[in-house]
């Protein structure tokens, strides 16, 4: 039975519902083993799906009580996006392309995309986008 557009709609659901409830595990099964997840805004690549999981730890890590919620879904055959907030206080470290951003307590407020490939159930490639700008401005880290 062919994967249809409502599939891969509900797939990035499942992945966006795995963050909030902390199940990187069930996220990272959903990924293809030479998956690529792309973070556009810091321009850093991770592999497969323990890469995927680095990916959403360095998020939690940064911000413990962070929640996403979607805005809107809009999926094909072989692509999903998803818009999305993502809201959370900076208690722990983040590991930047600059090295380790030390935590601000400061609160986030971040709109967000998230671009997926998809095949047979399976995400190959996902692509993160979000205004670096506004995130390090919210952090206290520029003007």
């Amino acid at each position: 039975m062919p994967i249809t557009a409502q599939d891969n709609a509900t797939l990035v659901r499942t992945i966006i519902d795995a963050y909030n409830k902390r199940e990187f595990d069930r996220a990272a099964n959903l990924f293809t083993p030479d998956a690529k997840t792309v973070n556009i805004a810091m321009d850093i690549t991770f592999t497969g799906p323990a890469g995927y999981k680095d990916f959403l730890q360095n998020w939690a890590n940064a911000y413990p009580d962070s929640k996403v919620e979607i805005i809107s879904v809009a999926a094909g055959d072989e692509y999903a996006a998803v818009e999305f907030i993502g809201k959370g206080t900076n208690t722990g470290p983040f590991k930047g392309p600059q090295g380790i951003i030390p935590a601000t307590n400061r609160k986030v407020e971040l709109k967000c995309c998230q671009v997926f490939r998809l095949q047979n159930g399976k995400v190959t490639e996902t692509r993160h986008y979000f205004d670096s700008g506004t995130l390090l401005y919210q952090l206290g880290l520029s003007k």
